[in-house]
């Protein structure tokens, strides 16, 4: 779908007419443009303001008037459009789940303004559902049209079935990246006896993954946040999963990561470096 921004066309009023002449009031008994003088006085002539006070209708053909007004009409479209909004962006994404093979597959078609998703089709549901406000006339609409709901229904067949064998030559279906894990440690107050532990999983695919802390070999829950999945450009993604603790001597924190392309957890360890006494450093 294209769309761009849309603004109101130029007005041009009709050409001005020329006075009647002779009769100084109209056939209706209006008065005309040309009023009568009283007598020994120039006559006067009055009419309407011209759409172009530099042109004078008296000294122009109606002809030359419509040639310039078309002209000025292709002008204003030759000029540039007004810029976009500052934070325009209308997107969709359709998405074919398959649960072994094509036995279940699930259809998804998700609207997105302004990178927030306000609506999308599900098709185990068979409407659309609002995400947000601004989502939800949409939804409505589509709702209410039966023959386009049947349309969205087919799209499990048409556009996910038809395509399965495509998308798995293509390495869609069924691909696997393997997450490589590490763990960096850092300190956001020198004074502050906490130390961040930042465990980062990358290059993984698909998206679904478990990343868990644990300390001397025991699940860690207080202290943990999980950040958003990032994509990487190349159909693979990374995580980040903080720990904020205050490690002591002897501890062993570990992070343990499990994904689909992994036949076993992947397991990180860190713990306080031994400082070489200082005699051995000399």
């Amino acid at each position: 779908m294209e769309g761009g921004p849309c603004f109101p066309l130029p007005h041009f009023p009709p050409p001005s007419r020329p006075p009647p002449r002779g009769n100084p009031a109209g056939t209706d008994g209006s008065p005309s443009l040309l009023q009568g003088a009283p007598s020994g006085s120039p006559s006067r002539q009055v009419s309407r303001p011209s759409a172009f006070p530099s042109l004078r209708p008296s000294s122009r053909s109606r002809w030359e008037r419509w040639a310039l007004e078309s002209l000025l009409r292709a002008l204003f479209f030759l000029l540039p459009p007004p810029p976009p909004a500052a934070h325009f962006l209308l997107q969709w994404k359709s998405e074919c789940h398959f649960s072994n093979g094509t036995q279940r597959v699930r259809f998804l078609d998700r609207d997105f303004y302004d990178r927030q998703e306000i609506d999308y089709y599900d098709s185990d549901l068979g409407k659309y559902v609002a995400v947000t406000p601004l989502g939800q006339p949409i939804a409505d609409q589509w709702n209410s049209d039966k023959a386009f709901m049947q349309y969205k229904k087919a799209q499990v067949d048409r556009f996910c079935r038809h395509n399965y064998e495509t998308a798995k030559t293509g390495q869609m279906v069924g691909r696997r990246a393997k997450p490589t894990v590490s763990i960096s440690p850092t300190k956001l107050d020198p004074a502050s006896p906490n130390t961040i532990l930042l465990c980062i999983a990358r290059g993984f695919y698909p998206v679904k993954i478990e990343i868990r802390w644990l300390k001397n070999g025991r699940p860690e829950e207080e202290g943990v946040a999980f950040g958003d999945e990032l994509q990487n450009g190349d159909w693979t993604y990374q995580l980040q999963v903080m720990l904020e603790t205050q490690p002591q001597w002897g501890d062993v924190y570990a992070c343990q990561v499990e994904h689909a392309s992994l036949e076993a957890p992947i397991t990180v360890q860190w713990a306080i470096p031994i400082q070489p006494p200082a005699a051995l450093m000399n």
